[in-house]
């Protein structure tokens, strides 16, 4: 048994975890004047990186707390409607959103008569898009904490102390480890977009990266930029992980509804306002648009090209969330029996945070740089890899599931980390074979499992750079046919397809969240 744990952790590395360091592969007569020349290409865009991520983590933290405070703690007209609405921008893939907002701020007639000159596709537009569109980040997962925060509501309340101070004085610092996360959530998210900022004009990491490698051909820059890219966006991942470090607070009040704080009529009317500002912002311009582009080409629709569009989308993301249960599951069982390995543990769970953080053009050229090396190295049987994980849809696959695994991981990790040890012990009495163990206590994280399915799914799907990048030729999803229709300026046509990806995340959602409500209620 020790054997195979040992075998399945190092094939594990050799899939998910070498191939991110692959541009070191790349360094052919390195010298220390490329480092410097290197580092002189990439410094505006890391600088523009820095910055942009800085005003987006600002406003969408803000905006995300703040939303939080006001619906969870206050009371005003349509709160409860408030509370699912302001969920929905995350439906929406950045991209799409910035296309439909730019042709709405510079080709509107209204705005046009107030602003004569506007021009949305520069930092400032991408900052306002990203912003709304990443602030459903941190509104769901300080959502965590409505339980949490009761006791020192309470408190607050019986001390006359008021909602601003509150949220200031405590709220702030009890809840700073999930901030803290959020935001490196929402940096990496800056960090990995590429469909905005290359319709946009962008010049940050993720546009330079590709730009060096697929358009000048510069392997021996993009090798250097890769890995300083690679080393930024661990300080982002060791700094967070230094500062959330293991804090936990308890939840010993377990009320269903959270107390609330007085709003005079004036107060009550600005936090509406304040919402639907937010709504109209993030979610009902960029739909309102699209459905504007669609009606102008719903008699160009082609059902069969979408029908197909749909199956290629549904069918990698479904791939791709089914390997990565079972690896996540499978790796999470192997930790736990793998203790006399704690080195090769550690090593894969450092790796396994900061996969997410890789930008998905750093993991398109991560995956060529690495497949190529094997087919160079392993004979014919690397050539054959070589052939089918390019001229299949296995590139997509291996791309997304290397992009997303550690969703799976962490996801169901906390999940058995929550477990009873009586539980596990009793699983061990009545079950005695390892292997029968593993397949008779995965139920028991049926709920993990299931958000899994869903994040993984949605990922999946929203994933732009690995899907563009990786494709076989003549393939296409709805991703990178919205993508290709909004390079050629085609914004009609590709309101279709873009309004087909946010239905299809919806239903997804809203399946799944009633499925394990369902199973847990």
């Amino acid at each position: 048994m020790k054997k195979f744990i040992s075998f399945f952790l190092y094939l594990f590395l050799f899939l998910f975890i070498f191939p991110s360091l692959s541009f070191f592969l790349k360094l052919e007569n390195f010298s220390f004047a490329d480092l410097v020349g290197t580092i002189a290409e990439l410094k505006k865009p890391l600088f523009n990186t820095i910055i942009f991520g800085f005003f987006v983590t600002f406003f969408a933290t803000s905006i995300g707390i703040l939303l939080f405070w006001l619906i969870n703690f206050h009371n005003f007209p349509f709160v409860n409607l408030f509370r699912y609405l302001l969920f929905l921008p995350i439906l929406i893939p950045p991209y799409i959103s910035g296309y439909s907002n730019a042709y709405f701020f510079e080709y509107n007639e209204w705005l046009h008569k107030i602003f004569p000159s506007i021009n949305f596709r520069n930092y400032y537009g991408a900052t306002f898009v990203m912003s709304f569109a990443l602030y459903p980040y941190i509104y769901i997962l300080m959502q965590s904490l409505t339980h949490k925060l009761q006791n020192m509501i309470i408190i607050s309340k019986l001390h006359g102390i008021g909602s601003i101070k509150t949220l200031f004085s405590l709220v702030f610092s009890s809840s700073r480890p999930i901030i803290i996360f959020s935001i490196s959530i929402i940096l990496m998210e800056v960090i990995s977009e590429y469909g905005l900022s290359n319709h946009y004009g962008l010049n940050n990491v993720s546009n330079f990266l590709y730009r060096e490698w697929f358009q000048a051909k510069n392997y021996q820059y993009s090798s250097i930029s890769g890995i300083i890219i690679f080393f930024f966006i661990a300080i982002i991942l060791f700094f967070e992980e230094k500062n959330r470090g293991e804090r936990n607070y308890s939840n010993n009040l377990q009320q269903k509804i959270a107390p609330k704080f007085f709003l005079s009529r004036g107060q009550r009317f600005v936090a509406f306002i304040f919402c639907l500002k937010i709504a109209i912002f993030s979610f009902f311009i960029p739909i309102g648009q699209l459905i504007s582009f669609a009606i102008q080409k719903i008699d160009k629709i082609q059902i069969t090209e979408l029908y197909n569009l749909t199956y290629n989308t549904l069918y990698i993301a479904t791939i791709v969330c089914i390997l990565a249960i079972i690896l996540g599951y499978s790796m999470n069982f192997l930790f736990i029996k793998n203790k006399s390995y704690i080195t090769i543990n550690n090593l894969l769970k450092m790796f396994i945070v900061f996969a997410y953080g890789i930008p998905g053009s750093f993991v398109a050229i991560s995956v060529i740089i690495w497949v190529q090396w094997i087919a160079n190295h392993g004979g014919d049987l690397g050539v054959k890899m070589k052939f089918f994980i390019f001229s299949s849809i296995a590139g997509v696959v291996y791309g997304c599931l290397f992009r997303f695994i550690n969703i799976a991981i962490c996801t169901i990790n906390s999940g058995i980390a929550s477990q009873k040890r009586e539980l596990i012990w009793c699983n061990k009495i009545f079950s005695r074979n390892k292997i029968k163990l593993f397949f008779w206590s995965a139920p028991i994280f049926f709920k993990e499992i299931m958000i899994v399915y869903l994040i993984v799914l949605i990922d999946s799907i929203k994933e732009l750079p690995v899907t563009l990048l990786l494709r076989p030729f003549n393939f296409n999803n709805l991703t990178t046919k919205t993508y290709d229709l909004i390079s050629d300026e085609r914004y009609e046509e590709a309101a279709i397809p873009a309004l087909l990806i946010i239905i299809l995340l919806t239903i997804i959602s809203i399946f799944f969240m009633k499925l394990i409500n369902k199973k847990f209620s």
